[in-house]
């Protein structure tokens, strides 16, 4: 007998095969899917513990905006997907991202808190070079240990991500949510190599343990890190360390706990920059402190017990270090609007009493006063061998009761003159002999000369700039180094005729003012320069023709901190000739690798390149 073919047999069994392999668009997921392209949810996602699914790079997930037809998971009225114990992979590529986000509906523009967004209580999830916006919570981990990397999280109405469990995110970028990162108490973040900036609020909320590792923490609204030390929450123990904490509109770094900051930077947040509560503990080492408190009048460091050890606290709005228990050691701490360093002793405020482990070898100068004390106890020792000098105020104010020992520190003048000469009442030290109600500082002997004399180092770069004709640029530098410091700009190879400051100024900028930009600044024990600071000219706004130029450079890696010399010549045949090579630039290292830019390159046919490190 003939066998017949059946054309709509094959047909159906292609659609059910179909049909089988579709996304499933609401409801639960119990075998294994995977989705690609564009894919709609119409309500709540479930990824079964039979479940298995596998998100494909470049897909798109789109939510209907605030609607879901489940009418159920945590918000009955906004779609979630939701992985319970299942498996989920959505692996993008940096070309070829993941994204979660909301449907347009109409003509309507997508809003924060259009979708719930993606739940996860699963240790068999996998997010990588995902991007998820438009959402309640980007992202809560409720359980688990989902592996979370290279990932986006935006737009959301409350946290980019939210902790219910502990977890470990590393390479991600969360912006623009009203909070970046919320953990609950009792949970602990892992935070590495990642950037969180403008937030409506803060950056990260800190309610339980949280380590943020080479991370970027910029220009959030509120905090950069804060435990809400005043609204009953604790943060147990803080860790930031390598770290960039910037920007923010009101503290830097708040912790209820232990705080502990090493090798970072803290700068120009508006509040204070590190900040622990009634029984915070700060430990700060190796870390810049700088510009903080200049917007609601702040300190650099505020807490019950510090530790500061190695560190420059400059520039901050009221004082750089105000603490009742202190352990201070080897740092520059200058240019402080009030004081330097302020200790002080509050009776029966359950504060701890005023306590100097150690205040040694640190350069006080530049401040309004160098340190002030305020203690009740009798005799309080352990202020020497410090350099402090040349605050405009006073160099050690005494407003306790207690006599407040000093030996052995460098006073600068008139002090060291007034010393030497038997002076009683000294000009720019306040004790009993300027007011009777307050304690003596007694002072057997000192130094006539600086105890820890210090080349310059640069503490803040100038940036480099991209400009439309015109216009008016400025440069600046900061740098820590024994006064006085000197200053001299340079213009590529040039030196700039009467730029003898720390700002360089140049009024109504051309194109002939492209260029590198850099300072060499120095003292009598020594000089450094800056990294060149490109000047870059937009013509396009001018329109018309315009003049191009073609610019040489080279990128290297080397030692971060070394000091290299940029060198080129003409002729490579010469190259073994040492005193062929031309110097255009000598700067310490400030990242590798490093990239630089000849801008007089043009004013020749052809140069060659070298980067040699200096002894």
């Amino acid at each position: 007998m003939k066998a017949k073919s059946c054309t709509w047999c094959g047909s159906f069994l292609l659609a059910a095969a179909l049909a089988a392999n579709a996304a499933t668009t609401s409801g639960p997921i119990t075998n294994s899917e995977t989705w690609s392209g564009t894919v709609h949810l119409t309500g709540d996602v479930t990824v079964t513990p039979i479940g298995n699914l596998t998100i494909l790079p470049g897909t798109r997930i789109e939510a209907d905006p605030r609607a879901d037809d489940q009418i159920g998971g945590i918000h009955t009225s906004r779609i979630e997907l939701i992985v319970d114990q299942g498996t989920l992979v959505a692996v993008g590529t940096p070309t070829s991202p993941i994204l979660f986000t909301a449907a347009m509906l109409g003509t309507n523009t997508s809003q924060p808190g259009d979708w719930y967004g993606v739940r996860i209580n699963s240790t068999n999830a996998t997010l990588r070079d995902c991007t998820v916006e438009y959402a309640m919570n980007g992202l809560d981990i409720e359980g688990g240990t989902p592996n979370v990397d290279y990932c986006s999280f935006r737009q959301s109405q409350y946290n980019g991500v939210h902790l219910k469990f502990s977890a470990v995110l590393s390479n991600c970028t969360i912006n623009n949510n009203k909070d970046g990162i919320w953990v609950d108490g009792g949970r602990t973040l892992l935070l590495s190599d990642s950037t969180i900036s403008n937030q409506w609020d803060s950056g990260v909320v800190a309610h339980g343990i949280v380590s943020v590792t080479r991370c970027t923490i910029t220009y959030n609204a509120i905090d950069g890190i804060g435990a809400q030390i005043y609204e009953g929450a604790q943060s147990p123990l803080l860790n930031v360390l390598g770290s960039i904490i910037s920007h923010n509109g009101e503290l830097g770094v708040e912790g209820a706990g232990v705080v502990n900051v090493n090798d970072s930077v803290i700068e120009a947040n508006g509040q204070e920059g590190i900040l622990a509560g009634t029984s915070g503990t700060v430990m700060v080492s190796n870390t810049v402190v700088r510009g903080n408190g200049g917007v609601f009048a702040r300190n650099g460091i505020s807490c019950p017990r510090a530790t500061v050890i190695g560190s420059i606290i400059m520039g901050n709005g009221v004082h750089g270090i105000e603490s009742a228990t202190v352990d201070i050691r080897n740092n520059v701490i200058a240019a402080n609007l009030q004081c330097g360093i302020n200790l002080w002793e509050w009776p029966g405020s359950g504060r701890p009493p005023l306590t100097i482990i150690a205040l040694t070898n640190n350069e006080v100068w530049g401040n309004g006063t160098g340190i002030k004390v305020k203690s009740y106890a009798t005799r309080l020792e352990g202020i020497t061998s410090n350099d402090i000098y040349g605050n405009s105020s006073w160099e050690l104010a005494n407003d306790g009761v207690a006599a407040v020992i000093a030996d052995g520190n460098y006073w600068g003048e008139p002090t060291t003159t007034e010393l030497s000469n038997h002076v009683a009442n000294l000009t720019k030290i306040y004790d009993s002999r300027d007011d009777a109600s307050v304690g003596q500082v007694v002072i057997r002997n000192w130094s006539g000369t600086l105890l820890h004399p210090s080349p310059p180092t640069i503490v803040s770069q100038p940036q480099s700039q991209l400009v439309t004709p015109g216009v008016n640029v400025r440069f600046d530098v900061v740098a820590v180094g024994s006064p006085p410091l000197a200053y001299q700009w340079w213009k590529n190879t040039t030196a700039i005729e009467a730029a003898t400051n720390a700002s360089l100024v140049l009024a109504n900028v051309q194109a002939s003012a492209a260029g590198n930009y850099w300072v060499a600044v120095s003292n009598s024990l020594g000089s450094t320069n800056s990294v060149p600071a490109s000047l870059t000219i937009d013509l396009s706004a001018l329109g018309g023709l315009l003049s191009l130029d073609m610019y040489a450079g080279l990128t290297f890696s080397g030692t971060v901190g070394k000091t290299y010399s940029i060198q080129f010549l003409t002729d490579l045949s010469r190259s073994n000739n040492w005193s062929d090579w031309t110097p255009l630039t000598n700067f310490a290292l400030p990242s590798s690798p490093c990239r630089f830019v000849d801008w007089s390159s043009p004013a020749s046919s052809r140069r060659f390149y070298r980067a040699v490190q200096l002894p």
